[in-house]
């Protein structure tokens, strides 16, 4: 390759021309050397390709000599865009769409990423060569990649172990508060209240506010259940039916009891006294008829007054107010509550 260059005087006539000439395989060698001599020190620049092109857009620089085909007319040197070279053609073709001084960019070639740099040969723009470089952009960012991968998997790790620690802490605080809260509730819907421990208290501002509804809701239902049979209520669940308004008909057993001369009895006694004894003798009562499977409707001063049949069972009761009035003597005779002055009348209808 030749290389012819004008010399000018200081008023710019021309005193003489510099003739040079320079051997492509020389070129390519030397390009080959920058790149093996990096090979020991690692690093991109050991991946390196670096080209040379013409201003007519020939290759004149090849680290693999692929400089010059063969034409009908005689040897010629290969344009860089029909070059076999991808990587070349490309950068060549970018660098050509976008003229200038130095620029960077990216090529893919042949399934690979590439960065690539184009600069001019010499600053003052002769010759007017210009210099690719293209390296792979795994060598030259590997280890940028690899932290990346490695910061990833890091992240990943750190979410799961965070997701694993809330679920467990989630298990041990929430799911425990809401699963007693579940049963707790489910007791109070049958109306009972055996169960019921000290008011629990929690950290998390919305199973606070749970315990708290149920502590009001319990308080207000045991309050509830005062006036209405537990037993019954309880019944109603079991069977899976709501309380509603209706009736059927249906063969009952109704049983009336008062205390004889309770007028008498209640003048002798303080008020807590007659409280509490009338209590006792309500309690005795309604446990007698209970066990015989019946219903408390109410109670009337010392009176109460009885149905003999729950709404789960339609057997008829025949037999049963003559059992229920042995058993309610018997029963207030071993309280004994109010002493040799309590009599007992029992009225009984069948």
């Amino acid at each position: 390759m030749v290389l012819v260059e004008r010399q000018d005087d200081a008023e710019g006539n021309m005193i003489g021309v510099w003739l040079m000439e320079y051997e492509l395989s020389a070129i390519a060698r030397y390009l080959r050397d920058i790149r093996e001599s990096a090979v020991p020190l690692g690093g991109p620049q050991s991946h390196a390709d670096i080209y040379i092109v013409s201003g007519q857009g020939r290759v004149i620089g090849h680290p693999l000599a692929q400089t010059v085909r063969d034409r009908k007319s005689g040897p010629e040197l290969i344009p860089a865009e029909e070059h076999e070279d991808e990587k070349l053609a490309k950068a060549y073709a970018h660098t050509k769409a976008s003229p200038g001084g130095e620029r960077h960019f990216e090529v893919l070639a042949d399934g690979e990423r590439y960065l690539a740099v184009s600069a001019p040969f010499s600053e003052t723009g002769t010759p007017d060569w210009t210099v690719l470089i293209a390296v792979p952009a795994q060598a030259l960012l590997g280890r940028i990649y690899d932290n990346n991968r490695a910061a990833a998997w890091i992240a990943a790790l750190a979410a799961l172990l965070s997701v694993l620690m809330g679920v467990f802490i989630a298990e041990r605080t929430m799911g425990r508060a809401l699963r007693g809260i579940a049963k707790d509730l489910d007791q109070i819907g049958r109306l009972d209240f055996s169960a019921e421990g000290a008011s629990q208290t929690s950290a998390i501002r919305e199973i606070a506010a749970m315990h708290a509804a149920r502590d009001r809701m319990t308080g207000g239902l045991r309050s509830f259940a005062k006036y209405v049979p537990a037993g019954l209520v309880r019944d109603l669940m079991l069977r899976g039916q709501e309380a509603a308004l209706g009736g059927e008909t249906r063969e009952l057993t109704v049983y009336f009891a008062d205390i004889e001369e309770f007028t008498a009895i209640a003048e002798t006694l303080s008020p807590n006294e007659l409280v509490d004894q009338l209590g006792d003798y309500f309690e005795e009562m309604s446990g007698v008829i209970r066990s015989e499977d019946g219903t408390v409707d109410k109670f009337i001063g010392d009176a109460s007054w009885r149905s003999g049949a729950r709404p789960k069972t339609f057997r008829i009761m025949r037999c049963v107010p003559v059992r229920l009035h042995s058993d309610v003597k018997r029963g207030l005779r071993a309280s004994a509550k109010f002493g040799r002055r309590k009599a007992v009348r029992h009225f009984v209808r069948a």
